[in-house]
Formats: C-alpha cells, sequence, structure tokens
C-alpha cells in the first residue's frame, strides 16, 4: 500500500498553521490586557505610523495623550481613536524640533 506523501503532507502543514493561528491569537490578547489602562504620551501622533500606533493602542485599552504639531489633524486622529471605543485622547500641540520653546 502507497503512503499518500501529499495528504499527510497537508494534513501536517493545516496542523501547524492551526496551531499557529491559536498562538497568535493568544499572544493578540495577550498583548491587549498588557496596554489596557496604561498611560501613553505618543509624539508625531497626526500622521503615518504615530496616527496607526495611537489607533492600536486605544484599540487595546490605552489612555492617550497625542502630540504633534498639526493641532486640526491631532483631533481627527483623536476623534479616530475614539472611535475604537477607548476614552477620548488628550491632545497636545507643539513642535519638539523647538526644545524648550515648544513648551
Amino acid at each position: 500500500m502507497a503512503v499518500p506523501w501529499g495528504l499527510l503532507a497537508s494534513g501536517l502543514l493545516l496542523g501547524f498553521l492551526a496551531q499557529h493561528a491559536l498562538g497568535t491569537r493568544a499572544r493578540a490578547a495577550k498583548a491587549a490586557s498588557f496596554w489596557r489602562g496604561k498611560r501613553v504620551l505618543l509624539t508625531g501622533a497626526s500622521s503615518g505610523l504615530g496616527e496607526a500606533l495611537a489607533v492600536s493602542l486605544s484599540r487595546r485599552g490605552a489612555v492617550l495623550v497625542l502630540a504633534a504639531r498639526r493641532e486640526m489633524r491631532l483631533s481627527a486622529v483623536a476623534a479616530a481613536c475614539a472611535e475604537q471605543g477607548s476614552a477620548l485622547p488628550g491632545v497636545v500641540s507643539l513642535d519638539l524640533t523647538q526644545g524648550a520653546a515648544a513648551i
């Protein structure tokens, strides 16, 4: 009797993928609980990576204070964060390149 190696390999691959998916969900749940209630000051939050990080952290329950130069854009990001179910983030308009003058 011939061994159906293709079918056996497919079964092993499916088993591995199922285990990986379960592990990924567990890691995601752990990451979500880690950020819940943590206070985070996020600079450069008006666009790009800062904006994506703000939305992601708000989805995980972090309490955010967002800082950037563009106050109107920052307010839009804060509203997007609030839509994720967290509290409305604090918004601080400042330019960190100005040193002490930024404060």
